[in-house]
């Protein structure tokens, strides 16, 4: 059984964001984000030369409290597809709201908070729940989550059409540098003008599932994937401690 291991640097202010899998490399990216948002000052981001530079690790506890930590920390490498639903956690999950999950912390933007909800019942493989959440958040992210889970269906086709409601988001630019580090030849081929395609991502993964070397490449990234977009969601959802 193999569970996801949440790691985090700091080496300035704002708060930054793993791109190590769930194999302990200790590879982590650094930046800084804004989402149209005065929230934060500099609305830039910035990548360390190398992401193998490791100040401090965090575990998933420390970075989200105890109910989203421990979760994450036992939940099992999400699938490509749709996988089998995780019971043993459904009554944790049934039991948490936007106001339970920011472990004491004042809800800065609901939004953001509903749909880290969307992203733990996804990561605990149920889509039909996660998909509940997701349709109803009407913006870029809420359209990121709403792909991700169409994409694991699969419908591909479905899926493209809400990543095209995506846009460009934040969190693109440190998943590409991650997925450069740790799987140089794949990101080629996810790659659009030196910026992450999340549309050859999807073909990519459609390709994985006759193709056990890739499976487990597109498993790896879309374990980076949601890791970024949910530490994303939940630093603009709930006030810093």
């Amino acid at each position: 059984m193999t569970h996801i291991h949440q790691q985090r640097l700091r080496y300035d202010p704002c708060f930054q964001v793993p791109s190590s899998g769930i194999h302990g490399s200790g590879r982590l990216v650094g930046r800084q984000i804004c989402e149209n948002s005065d929230v934060f000052e500099s609305p830039c981001w910035r990548v360390l030369p190398s992401i193998k530079q490791l100040v401090v690790t965090m575990s998933s506890v420390e970075l989200y409290g105890p109910i989203c930590g421990k979760l994450i920390n036992d939940a099992e490498l999400p699938a490509l597809g749709p996988g089998s639903s995780n019971q043993s956690v459904i009554d944790v999950l049934r039991s948490i709201d936007v106001s339970s999950i920011g472990n004491g912390r004042e809800i800065r933007d609901g939004q953001m908070a509903t749909c880290c909800l969307s992203g733990l019942w996804l990561l605990h493989n149920f889509l039909d729940e996660s998909h509940t959440i997701s349709q109803d958040v009407q913006s870029s992210t809420g359209s990121f989550w709403h792909g991700i889970m169409h994409r694991r269906e699969p419908d591909y086709g479905n899926a493209k059409y809400w990543y095209r409601r995506v846009g460009s988001h934040p969190t693109y630019v440190p998943l590409m540098t991650a997925v450069r580090e740790q799987h140089a030849d794949f990101a080629r081929s996810v790659t659009s003008d030196g910026d992450w395609d999340p549309f050859a991502f999807v073909d990519a993964c459609q390709k994985a599932a006759s193709n056990q070397t890739l499976q487990a490449i597109c498993r790896d990234v879309a374990l980076l994937e949601w890791q970024l977009l949910f530490d994303y969601c939940y630093q603009l959802a709930f006030a810093a401690d």
